[in-house]
């Protein structure tokens, strides 16, 4: 393993707990109990901190990317990711680190994505260390996907309240450490629909309940803003100090949502870092989220695309 690189100023740091290695093909048709014949097979580094420092480094964004990595496949994935020119920082374990598949049917354009929990993280403490070690100088650190075995739900809110007061910090995860990181620590968090309804106990569907259901995250919890992204809808940003209001992009006919979510965290983080307002740095993920739309499976967003579009968010 290499020594940990240390973050310089108006760098990001991105920490993905349980990346993993995906593997992509397409099928014509799948048909059970048949050998079926796969096409256009790929192996990428994925994982939601892995796919956002991607995005940053196709922006520019100066980046490190934290991921715990282990076994053939660990090994396999952060090659990957230096390779195509990221910063790696790897944090060691002995299980193998997972693999998701994604099978695309050609015939109905319908695409099948299989993934498992990933491996059992023991030294937790370690774990913590490493990532404090890692932020350095960064003004931004994004905490994205899923939390492994082994690490407490918990976990990522005392990572977040050892950070360096004034760090701006960025969770897009699910579930009960999405809920944690709502009630218990003062950092932006990026909901899905699906994962807003989760946090609220209610199933909003409309604009005026989406508002609805970020107050209420709002007013439980000490975060510090929401954006509930909504798919074509764009997103809605609630601050504890400021009115809600949506960023609604520019219509675009969508070839591929895969990777849209990670691309606008990828949008906040690289604004923020260089300074701006967390409105311009939404208004840039949105932007971001609607250009990967436009790619194929789980091609990232051109940054020409994100230029381009930009300036065609409305905010209202």
């Amino acid at each position: 393993m290499n020594p940990t690189p240390r973050a310089e100023p108006s760098t990001v740091l991105t920490v993905t707990l349980n990346p993993a290695l995906d593997i992509s093909m397409s099928v014509d048709q799948l048909v059970p109990d048949r050998k079926l014949r796969a096409d256009g097979c790929r192996r990428e580094a994925g994982g939601g901190g892995v796919n956002v420092a991607r995005v940053l480094h196709r922006l520019g964004a100066p980046c490190v990317s934290f991921v715990v990595a282990g076994g053939p496949v660990g090994a396999e994935l952060v090659e990957r990711m230096r390779n195509e020119g990221l910063t790696v920082v790897d944090f060691p374990i002995v299980a193998d680190t997972r693999e998701s598949v994604a099978i695309t049917e050609t015939l109905t354009d319908r695409q099948y994505r299989i993934s498992v929990p990933g491996p059992h993280v023991n030294d937790v403490d370690g774990l913590r260390r490493s990532i404090l070690e890692a932020v350095g100088a960064a003004r931004v650190v994004v905490l994205s996907g899923s939390v492994p075995p082994g690490v407490p739900q918990d976990f990522l809110v005392s990572t977040i309240d050892a950070l360096r007061p004034g760090t701006a910090t960025i969770v897009d995860t699910s579930g009960p450490a999405l809920a944690s990181v709502a009630r218990h620590s003062a950092a932006i968090i990026k909901p899905s629909q699906r994962e807003l309804a989760d946090l609220v106990g209610w199933e909003p569907t409309t604009p005026e309940q989406i508002e609805q259901a970020v107050s209420e995250v709002i007013t439980r919890g000490r975060v510090r803003a929401v954006v509930a992204s909504r798919g074509p809808s764009g997103a809605l940003l609630a601050t504890r100090d400021a009115t809600a209001r949506w960023f609604r992009p520019p219509a675009v006919r969508p070839v591929s949502t895969v990777g849209a979510g990670d691309s606008m965290v990828a949008g906040i983080a690289a604004a923020l870092a260089e300074g701006q307002d967390l409105d311009d740095a939404v208004r840039l993920g949105v932007a971001a989220g609607t250009a990967a739309v436009l790619t194929p499976g789980s091609e990232l967003c051109d940054p020409a695309d994100v230029a381009r579009f930009v300036d065609h968010v409305i905010v209202a």
